[in-house]
């Protein structure tokens, strides 16, 4: 069975990376949505999601090293 730590570390890497993703390459990802011809607009509200993507990574990770994982 997988650990907690390793569960949150495999998390952290998989909604971080798609954040990461979103926030730098959104053309990219309008072409992975199949998006043909992406608005300006869409463009900058697919970046917002990236970067809160990113926020709650990172406040996820601070408040994991704060507070420490819970113990089952």
């Amino acid at each position: 069975m997988i650990s907690q730590v390793r569960m949150f570390a495999l998390g952290t890497a998989w909604v971080g990376g798609w954040g990461f993703l979103f926030f730098t390459n959104p053309q990219l990802i309008c072409k992975l949505f199949r998006v043909k011809d992406p608005t300006p607009k869409r463009l900058r509200a697919i970046k917002i999601t990236g970067a809160i993507e990113l926020a709650l990574v990172f406040t996820g990770c601070v408040l994991t090293a704060v507070l420490g994982m819970p113990s089952p």
